[in-house]
Protein backbone atom coordinates (compact mmCIF):
# COMPACT_ATOMS: atom_id res chain seq x y z
CA UNK A 1 0.00 0.00 0.00
CA UNK A 2 1.42 3.38 -0.96
CA UNK A 3 2.04 6.16 1.52
CA UNK A 4 -0.96 8.46 2.00
CA UNK A 5 -0.63 12.06 0.83
CA UNK A 6 0.64 14.43 3.49
CA UNK A 7 -2.73 16.15 3.90
CA UNK A 8 -4.32 12.83 4.95
CA UNK A 9 -1.78 11.90 7.63
CA UNK A 10 -2.19 12.19 11.36
CA UNK A 11 -1.88 15.87 12.32
CA UNK A 12 0.77 15.24 14.99
CA UNK A 13 2.95 13.29 12.58
CA UNK A 14 2.46 15.89 9.87
CA UNK A 15 3.43 18.73 12.22
CA UNK A 16 6.54 16.89 13.37
CA UNK A 17 7.72 16.22 9.82
CA UNK A 18 6.63 19.44 8.16
CA UNK A 19 8.92 21.21 5.71
CA UNK A 20 12.36 22.02 7.02
CA UNK A 21 14.05 25.41 6.78
CA UNK A 22 14.80 24.78 3.10
CA UNK A 23 11.25 23.82 2.25
CA UNK A 24 11.88 20.06 2.01
CA UNK A 25 9.81 17.25 3.50
CA UNK A 26 11.60 14.07 4.60
CA UNK A 27 9.26 11.39 3.29
CA UNK A 28 11.41 8.65 4.84
CA UNK A 29 11.06 10.13 8.33
CA UNK A 30 7.34 10.43 7.74
CA UNK A 31 7.04 6.80 6.61
CA UNK A 32 8.98 5.66 9.69
CA UNK A 33 6.73 7.70 11.98
CA UNK A 34 3.60 6.19 10.43
CA UNK A 35 4.91 2.62 10.85
CA UNK A 36 7.46 2.83 13.70
CA UNK A 37 7.48 -0.87 14.64
CA UNK A 38 7.33 -3.01 11.50
CA UNK A 39 8.50 -0.51 8.85
CA UNK A 40 6.50 -2.32 6.19
CA UNK A 41 7.82 -0.01 3.48
CA UNK A 42 11.07 -2.04 3.78
CA UNK A 43 11.04 -5.64 2.47
CA UNK A 44 12.08 -8.64 4.54
CA UNK A 45 15.81 -9.30 4.42
CA UNK A 46 16.05 -12.29 6.77
CA UNK A 47 14.17 -15.09 4.98
CA UNK A 48 11.15 -14.83 7.26
CA UNK A 49 13.05 -15.09 10.54
CA UNK A 50 10.57 -15.52 13.42
CA UNK A 51 11.94 -14.48 16.84
CA UNK A 52 9.00 -16.21 18.57
CA UNK A 53 9.75 -19.66 17.15
CA UNK A 54 10.71 -22.39 19.63
CA UNK A 55 14.40 -23.33 19.56
CA UNK A 56 13.35 -26.94 19.04
CA UNK A 57 12.19 -25.90 15.56
CA UNK A 58 15.53 -24.30 14.58
CA UNK A 59 17.73 -25.94 11.96
CA UNK A 60 20.61 -25.50 14.40
CA UNK A 61 19.61 -26.00 18.02
CA UNK A 62 21.47 -24.92 21.18
CA UNK A 63 22.51 -28.52 21.80
CA UNK A 64 25.99 -27.82 23.16
CA UNK A 65 24.72 -25.76 26.09
CA UNK A 66 21.40 -27.59 26.31
CA UNK A 67 19.69 -24.26 27.00
CA UNK A 68 16.02 -23.67 26.27
CA UNK A 69 16.53 -19.90 26.53
CA UNK A 70 18.71 -19.43 23.46
CA UNK A 71 22.26 -19.85 22.20
CA UNK A 72 25.48 -19.32 24.08
CA UNK A 73 27.88 -17.37 21.85
CA UNK A 74 31.65 -16.92 22.06
CA UNK A 75 33.58 -14.20 20.17
CA UNK A 76 37.24 -14.96 19.62
CA UNK A 77 38.25 -11.38 20.48
CA UNK A 78 36.52 -8.57 22.37
CA UNK A 79 34.65 -6.01 20.28
CA UNK A 80 37.24 -3.26 20.84
CA UNK A 81 39.73 -5.36 18.89
CA UNK A 82 37.54 -5.66 15.79
CA UNK A 83 38.22 -3.25 12.92
CA UNK A 84 34.68 -1.97 12.74
CA UNK A 85 34.95 1.61 11.41
CA UNK A 86 31.65 2.46 9.71
CA UNK A 87 30.13 -0.89 10.80
CA UNK A 88 26.85 0.64 11.99
CA UNK A 89 25.28 -0.94 15.08
CA UNK A 90 28.15 -3.37 15.36
CA UNK A 91 28.26 -3.30 19.18
CA UNK A 92 24.83 -4.91 19.42
CA UNK A 93 26.34 -8.16 18.16
CA UNK A 94 28.08 -8.62 21.51
CA UNK A 95 24.97 -8.20 23.67
CA UNK A 96 22.37 -10.82 24.66
CA UNK A 97 19.06 -10.57 22.86
CA UNK A 98 16.97 -12.17 20.11
CA UNK A 99 18.33 -15.76 20.01
CA UNK A 100 21.51 -14.94 21.97
CA UNK A 101 21.19 -16.04 25.61
CA UNK A 102 24.73 -15.81 26.97
CA UNK A 103 27.66 -14.00 25.36
CA UNK A 104 31.38 -14.19 26.11
CA UNK A 105 34.47 -12.75 24.44
CA UNK A 106 38.05 -13.92 24.47
CA UNK A 107 39.62 -17.29 23.81
CA UNK A 108 37.04 -19.56 22.16
CA UNK A 109 39.49 -22.37 21.44
CA UNK A 110 38.05 -24.68 24.09
CA UNK A 111 34.73 -22.93 24.56
CA UNK A 112 31.60 -25.07 24.86
CA UNK A 113 29.45 -22.32 23.40
CA UNK A 114 26.77 -23.22 20.87
CA UNK A 115 28.11 -20.63 18.44
CA UNK A 116 31.64 -19.35 17.89
CA UNK A 117 32.27 -16.12 15.98
CA UNK A 118 35.71 -15.49 14.51
CA UNK A 119 36.94 -12.06 13.43
CA UNK A 120 38.73 -11.36 10.16
CA UNK A 121 40.27 -8.21 11.62
CA UNK A 122 41.87 -10.25 14.45
CA UNK A 123 43.40 -12.57 11.84
CA UNK A 124 44.59 -9.82 9.49
CA UNK A 125 45.80 -7.15 11.90
CA UNK A 126 46.68 -9.10 15.07
CA UNK A 127 47.74 -12.42 13.56
CA UNK A 128 45.25 -14.39 15.62
CA UNK A 129 44.93 -17.99 14.38
CA UNK A 130 47.41 -17.20 11.57
CA UNK A 131 49.96 -19.92 10.87
CA UNK A 132 53.52 -19.28 9.71
CA UNK A 133 52.55 -19.80 6.08
CA UNK A 134 49.62 -17.39 6.38
CA UNK A 135 46.92 -20.05 6.52
CA UNK A 136 44.04 -19.79 8.98
CA UNK A 137 44.59 -22.20 11.87
CA UNK A 138 41.11 -22.34 13.40
CA UNK A 139 40.74 -24.36 16.61
CA UNK A 140 38.77 -27.59 16.17
CA UNK A 141 35.22 -27.74 17.43
CA UNK A 142 34.80 -29.16 20.93
CA UNK A 143 31.35 -30.47 20.02
CA UNK A 144 30.06 -31.60 16.59
CA UNK A 145 26.96 -29.42 16.93
CA UNK A 146 28.89 -26.19 17.40
CA UNK A 147 28.32 -23.62 14.65
CA UNK A 148 31.27 -21.46 13.55
CA UNK A 149 30.86 -18.10 11.78
CA UNK A 150 33.58 -15.99 10.12
CA UNK A 151 32.86 -12.22 10.05
CA UNK A 152 34.78 -10.44 7.28
CA UNK A 153 34.68 -6.80 6.16
CA UNK A 154 37.74 -6.74 3.88
CA UNK A 155 37.36 -7.60 0.21
CA UNK A 156 38.63 -10.89 -1.15
CA UNK A 157 40.28 -9.00 -3.99
CA UNK A 158 42.54 -6.91 -1.75
CA UNK A 159 43.36 -7.30 1.94
CA UNK A 160 41.00 -10.23 2.55
CA UNK A 161 42.82 -12.67 0.30
CA UNK A 162 42.16 -15.56 2.71
CA UNK A 163 38.53 -15.45 1.56
CA UNK A 164 39.62 -16.87 -1.79
CA UNK A 165 41.15 -19.95 -0.17
CA UNK A 166 39.08 -23.13 0.00
CA UNK A 167 41.21 -24.46 2.87
CA UNK A 168 40.27 -21.42 4.97
CA UNK A 169 36.55 -21.18 4.20
CA UNK A 170 36.04 -24.93 4.63
CA UNK A 171 36.84 -24.53 8.33
CA UNK A 172 33.71 -22.43 8.95
CA UNK A 173 30.04 -23.25 8.70
CA UNK A 174 28.88 -19.80 7.60
CA UNK A 175 30.35 -16.54 6.36
CA UNK A 176 29.26 -13.00 7.25
CA UNK A 177 30.32 -10.77 4.37
CA UNK A 178 29.06 -7.91 2.19
CA UNK A 179 28.16 -10.05 -0.85
CA UNK A 180 24.55 -10.98 -0.11
CA UNK A 181 24.49 -13.56 -2.88
CA UNK A 182 27.39 -15.66 -1.59
CA UNK A 183 27.39 -15.13 2.17
CA UNK A 184 24.95 -16.41 4.79
CA UNK A 185 24.91 -13.28 6.94
CA UNK A 186 24.69 -10.14 4.83
CA UNK A 187 27.08 -7.78 6.64
CA UNK A 188 27.34 -4.77 4.32
CA UNK A 189 28.29 -1.15 4.63
CA UNK A 190 25.36 1.17 4.12
CA UNK A 191 23.02 3.82 5.48
CA UNK A 192 20.48 3.29 8.23
CA UNK A 193 17.07 4.88 8.66
CA UNK A 194 18.54 7.06 11.39
CA UNK A 195 21.58 8.12 9.36
CA UNK A 196 19.50 9.09 6.33
CA UNK A 197 17.12 11.15 8.45
CA UNK A 198 20.08 12.57 10.36
CA UNK A 199 21.72 13.67 7.08
CA UNK A 200 18.56 15.07 5.47
CA UNK A 201 19.45 18.71 6.27
CA UNK A 202 22.81 18.24 4.52
CA UNK A 203 21.07 16.65 1.53
CA UNK A 204 18.83 19.71 1.35
CA UNK A 205 21.81 21.99 0.67
CA UNK A 206 20.74 23.99 -2.41
CA UNK A 207 22.35 23.45 -5.80
CA UNK A 208 23.41 27.11 -5.82
CA UNK A 209 25.55 26.60 -2.70
CA UNK A 210 27.39 23.49 -3.91
CA UNK A 211 30.93 23.96 -5.25
CA UNK A 212 31.18 22.45 -8.76
CA UNK A 213 34.03 20.12 -7.93
CA UNK A 214 34.87 16.48 -7.23
CA UNK A 215 35.89 16.08 -3.59
CA UNK A 216 37.99 13.23 -2.17
CA UNK A 217 39.52 12.50 1.23
CA UNK A 218 41.82 9.50 1.55
CA UNK A 219 44.89 8.30 3.44
CA UNK A 220 45.26 5.01 1.59
CA UNK A 221 46.85 5.86 -1.78
CA UNK A 222 46.60 2.46 -3.45
CA UNK A 223 46.39 2.25 -7.22
CA UNK A 224 44.44 2.35 -9.39
CA UNK A 225 41.92 4.72 -7.80
CA UNK A 226 44.46 7.43 -6.95
CA UNK A 227 45.76 7.22 -10.52
CA UNK A 228 42.28 7.56 -12.00
CA UNK A 229 41.63 10.60 -9.81
CA UNK A 230 44.70 12.33 -11.26
CA UNK A 231 43.46 11.60 -14.79
CA UNK A 232 40.01 13.02 -13.99
CA UNK A 233 41.61 16.13 -12.48
CA UNK A 234 43.01 16.99 -15.91
CA UNK A 235 39.45 17.61 -17.12
CA UNK A 236 37.38 18.67 -14.10
CA UNK A 237 38.16 20.43 -10.80
CA UNK A 238 39.22 17.91 -8.15
CA UNK A 239 39.57 18.80 -4.46
CA UNK A 240 41.76 16.05 -2.95
CA UNK A 241 41.84 16.98 0.72
CA UNK A 242 43.49 13.94 2.33
CA UNK A 243 47.15 13.00 2.40
CA UNK A 244 46.77 10.98 -0.81
CA UNK A 245 47.19 13.12 -3.96
CA UNK A 246 46.69 16.23 -1.85
CA UNK A 247 45.91 19.43 -3.76
CA UNK A 248 43.32 21.24 -1.60
CA UNK A 249 42.65 22.05 2.04
CA UNK A 250 39.78 20.37 3.84
CA UNK A 251 36.99 22.61 5.14
CA UNK A 252 37.86 24.24 8.43
CA UNK A 253 36.54 22.21 11.35
CA UNK A 254 35.94 19.03 9.33
CA UNK A 255 35.83 16.00 11.70
CA UNK A 256 38.30 13.18 11.16
CA UNK A 257 37.75 9.89 9.35
CA UNK A 258 35.31 7.50 10.99
CA UNK A 259 33.03 10.37 11.94
CA UNK A 260 29.72 10.64 10.09
CA UNK A 261 28.47 13.49 12.24
CA UNK A 262 26.06 16.15 11.08
CA UNK A 263 28.98 18.58 10.98
CA UNK A 264 30.97 16.36 8.62
CA UNK A 265 28.02 15.86 6.31
CA UNK A 266 27.06 19.53 6.40
CA UNK A 267 30.55 20.63 5.34
CA UNK A 268 31.11 17.95 2.70
CA UNK A 269 27.66 18.63 1.22
CA UNK A 270 29.13 21.88 -0.06
CA UNK A 271 30.83 19.84 -2.79
CA UNK A 272 28.57 18.77 -5.64
CA UNK A 273 30.40 15.48 -6.33
CA UNK A 274 32.41 12.92 -4.38
CA UNK A 275 34.99 10.48 -5.79
CA UNK A 276 33.73 7.17 -4.39
CA UNK A 277 35.96 4.60 -6.07
CA UNK A 278 36.57 1.48 -3.97
CA UNK A 279 40.03 0.05 -3.35
CA UNK A 280 38.51 -3.27 -4.50
CA UNK A 281 36.75 -2.03 -7.66
CA UNK A 282 35.51 -5.38 -8.97
CA UNK A 283 34.06 -7.14 -5.90
CA UNK A 284 30.31 -7.82 -5.85
CA UNK A 285 28.63 -6.12 -2.92
CA UNK A 286 31.71 -4.18 -1.86
CA UNK A 287 30.15 -0.74 -1.58
CA UNK A 288 31.61 1.09 1.39
CA UNK A 289 30.86 4.26 3.32
CA UNK A 290 32.25 6.42 0.49
CA UNK A 291 29.20 6.07 -1.74
CA UNK A 292 26.60 5.88 1.04
CA UNK A 293 27.73 9.00 2.89
CA UNK A 294 27.89 10.96 -0.37
CA UNK A 295 24.39 9.82 -1.36
CA UNK A 296 23.02 10.77 2.06
CA UNK A 297 24.27 14.35 1.83
CA UNK A 298 23.36 14.95 -1.82
CA UNK A 299 26.92 14.92 -3.18
CA UNK A 300 26.60 12.86 -6.35
CA UNK A 301 28.95 9.87 -6.07
CA UNK A 302 31.32 9.33 -8.98
CA UNK A 303 31.63 5.60 -8.49
CA UNK A 304 33.68 2.60 -9.47
CA UNK A 305 33.28 -0.53 -7.39
CA UNK A 306 30.75 -3.27 -6.91
CA UNK A 307 29.63 -4.54 -10.35
CA UNK A 308 26.09 -4.96 -9.03
CA UNK A 309 25.87 -1.51 -7.45
CA UNK A 310 22.79 -0.49 -9.47
CA UNK A 311 20.74 -3.10 -7.58
CA UNK A 312 21.62 -1.41 -4.28
CA UNK A 313 20.86 2.16 -5.33
CA UNK A 314 17.60 3.90 -4.35
CA UNK A 315 17.16 4.64 -8.06
CA UNK A 316 19.45 3.65 -10.91
CA UNK A 317 20.27 7.28 -11.71
CA UNK A 318 21.58 8.17 -8.23
CA UNK A 319 25.28 8.07 -9.11
CA UNK A 320 27.74 8.59 -11.95
CA UNK A 321 29.16 5.25 -13.07
CA UNK A 322 32.76 5.57 -14.28
CA UNK A 323 32.45 2.30 -16.19
CA UNK A 324 30.07 3.96 -18.65
CA UNK A 325 32.55 6.56 -19.94
CA UNK A 326 35.22 5.83 -22.52
CA UNK A 327 37.71 8.46 -21.35
CA UNK A 328 38.46 10.89 -18.49
CA UNK A 329 37.53 13.70 -20.90
CA UNK A 330 34.05 12.22 -21.43
CA UNK A 331 33.50 11.92 -17.68
CA UNK A 332 34.69 15.49 -17.13
CA UNK A 333 32.25 16.73 -19.76
CA UNK A 334 29.36 14.94 -18.04
CA UNK A 335 30.29 16.39 -14.64
CA UNK A 336 30.48 19.90 -16.13
CA UNK A 337 27.06 19.35 -17.70
CA UNK A 338 25.55 18.42 -14.34
CA UNK A 339 27.35 21.25 -12.52
CA UNK A 340 25.84 23.82 -14.91
CA UNK A 341 22.29 22.46 -14.99
CA UNK A 342 20.26 22.42 -11.77
CA UNK A 343 17.56 20.21 -13.27
CA UNK A 344 20.13 17.65 -14.33
CA UNK A 345 21.64 17.71 -10.82
CA UNK A 346 18.16 17.16 -9.37
CA UNK A 347 17.67 14.12 -11.61
CA UNK A 348 20.39 12.42 -9.55
CA UNK A 349 19.21 13.58 -6.12
CA UNK A 350 15.41 13.90 -6.30
CA UNK A 351 14.97 10.31 -5.02
CA UNK A 352 15.55 11.53 -1.46
CA UNK A 353 12.38 13.63 -1.56
CA UNK A 354 10.20 10.84 -2.92
CA UNK A 355 8.05 8.25 -1.16
CA UNK A 356 10.46 5.46 0.02
CA UNK A 357 8.03 2.87 -1.38
CA UNK A 358 9.28 3.95 -4.82
CA UNK A 359 12.93 3.19 -4.08
CA UNK A 360 14.44 0.03 -5.53
CA UNK A 361 13.96 -3.18 -3.48
CA UNK A 362 17.71 -3.73 -3.12
CA UNK A 363 18.21 -0.36 -1.44
CA UNK A 364 15.20 -0.82 0.84
CA UNK A 365 16.43 -4.28 1.82
CA UNK A 366 19.85 -2.79 2.57
CA UNK A 367 18.15 -0.20 4.79
CA UNK A 368 16.38 -2.94 6.74
CA UNK A 369 19.58 -4.91 7.26
CA UNK A 370 21.57 -1.85 8.31
CA UNK A 371 18.80 -0.65 10.63
CA UNK A 372 18.33 -4.04 12.32
CA UNK A 373 20.18 -5.65 15.18
CA UNK A 374 23.26 -7.36 13.67
CA UNK A 375 22.35 -10.48 15.65
CA UNK A 376 19.24 -10.91 13.52
CA UNK A 377 21.34 -12.12 10.59
CA UNK A 378 23.04 -14.74 12.74
CA UNK A 379 19.77 -15.83 14.35
CA UNK A 380 18.09 -16.17 10.95
CA UNK A 381 20.88 -18.50 9.80
CA UNK A 382 20.61 -20.59 12.96
CA UNK A 383 16.85 -20.82 12.52
CA UNK A 384 16.74 -21.61 8.78
CA UNK A 385 20.11 -23.30 8.23
CA UNK A 386 21.37 -24.58 4.89
CA UNK A 387 17.87 -24.72 3.43
CA UNK A 388 17.87 -20.92 3.15
CA UNK A 389 21.49 -19.83 3.48
CA UNK A 390 24.72 -20.84 1.69
CA UNK A 391 27.45 -22.69 3.50
CA UNK A 392 30.85 -21.03 3.80
CA UNK A 393 32.68 -21.14 0.47
CA UNK A 394 35.57 -19.31 -1.28
CA UNK A 395 34.70 -15.86 -2.60
CA UNK A 396 35.78 -16.22 -6.21
CA UNK A 397 34.38 -15.09 -9.54
CA UNK A 398 34.43 -11.31 -9.42
CA UNK A 399 37.01 -9.60 -7.22
CA UNK A 400 39.81 -10.75 -9.53
CA UNK A 401 41.33 -7.33 -10.10
CA UNK A 402 40.36 -7.13 -13.79
CA UNK A 403 38.10 -4.24 -14.71
CA UNK A 404 37.75 -1.35 -17.11
CA UNK A 405 36.80 2.29 -16.61
CA UNK A 406 37.25 5.51 -18.57
CA UNK A 407 38.49 3.51 -21.55
CA UNK A 408 41.37 1.98 -19.56
CA UNK A 409 42.03 -1.57 -18.42
CA UNK A 410 43.09 -2.00 -14.80
CA UNK A 411 46.74 -2.36 -15.72
CA UNK A 412 46.74 0.85 -17.76
CA UNK A 413 45.78 3.15 -14.91
CA UNK A 414 49.23 3.75 -13.44
CA UNK A 415 52.13 5.99 -14.41
CA UNK A 416 50.69 9.38 -13.43
CA UNK A 417 52.10 12.43 -11.58
CA UNK A 418 52.16 12.44 -7.78
CA UNK A 419 49.63 15.25 -7.43
CA UNK A 420 46.52 16.06 -9.44
CA UNK A 421 45.94 19.27 -11.30
CA UNK A 422 44.93 22.18 -9.08
CA UNK A 423 41.19 22.99 -9.08
CA UNK A 424 42.09 26.65 -9.52
CA UNK A 425 43.04 25.78 -13.10
CA UNK A 426 39.30 25.49 -13.75
CA UNK A 427 37.72 27.66 -11.03
CA UNK A 428 38.67 31.17 -10.04
CA UNK A 429 38.28 31.63 -6.28
CA UNK A 430 36.65 34.97 -5.39
CA UNK A 431 36.29 34.65 -1.59
CA UNK A 432 37.09 32.31 1.31
CA UNK A 433 33.65 31.00 2.19
CA UNK A 434 32.77 27.35 1.65
CA UNK A 435 30.13 28.21 -0.91
CA UNK A 436 29.71 28.04 -4.68
CA UNK A 437 29.36 31.83 -4.81
CA UNK A 438 33.11 32.04 -4.18
CA UNK A 439 33.96 30.05 -7.30
CA UNK A 440 33.66 31.13 -10.92
CA UNK A 441 34.32 28.97 -13.96
CA UNK A 442 37.25 30.18 -16.05
CA UNK A 443 36.60 30.69 -19.74
CA UNK A 444 39.40 28.19 -20.39
CA UNK A 445 41.51 26.10 -17.99
CA UNK A 446 44.92 27.38 -17.02
CA UNK A 447 47.92 25.33 -18.06
CA UNK A 448 47.97 21.93 -19.69
CA UNK A 449 46.86 18.42 -18.66
CA UNK A 450 49.44 16.66 -16.48
CA UNK A 451 48.89 13.11 -17.74
CA UNK A 452 50.31 12.07 -21.06
CA UNK A 453 47.93 10.18 -23.29
CA UNK A 454 50.28 7.23 -23.67
CA UNK A 455 51.25 5.42 -20.53
CA UNK A 456 52.98 2.19 -19.49
CA UNK A 457 50.93 -0.90 -18.81
CA UNK A 458 51.64 -2.04 -15.25
CA UNK A 459 50.60 -5.13 -13.39
CA UNK A 460 48.44 -4.63 -10.31
CA UNK A 461 49.50 -6.82 -7.42
CA UNK A 462 48.17 -7.53 -3.97
CA UNK A 463 48.49 -4.72 -1.47
CA UNK A 464 49.25 -4.39 2.20
CA UNK A 465 48.30 -1.67 4.58
CA UNK A 466 48.39 -0.74 8.22
CA UNK A 467 45.30 -1.03 10.35
CA UNK A 468 43.52 2.28 10.43
CA UNK A 469 44.22 3.34 6.84
CA UNK A 470 41.15 4.33 4.87
CA UNK A 471 39.39 1.42 3.20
Amino acid sequence: MSLAPLRETNATVQDRYAKNARGKVDRLALAAALDPVHHRYLPDAFHGYDPTLSYDAYAHKPEVSGSNKGFSVCFDVAKQHWDAVYATGFGLLFEPGLCFDKVQSGNCDTSKADVRVFSQSAYLWAGRHKSKNGAYDKPAKVHPKQVDFYFAHEAAGTFGGELRRADVLAQFDYLAYFDNKKSAVWWPFGPTLNSLVHDFPAHSTPFAERIPGLAWIAIDCLPPRSSLLVRIADHFPVFSMGSCKHNAQAPKGLPQRGNSSAKYQELMAKYMFYFAMENAPACNGYATEKIWMALARGSIPVYMGSPDIEELMPVKNAFVDMRKFDSPEALGEELRSIARDEEKYKSYTQWRYEDPHTWQPGFRKLLRVMSSDVKMGVCAVLQKGEAAFPKSAPQTGSCDGSFKALGLNSGQMLGVPNAPRNPSDFLEKKCDELDAKCYKWRLAPLGEPLVKQKHPVAKLGRHTRKRGDEA
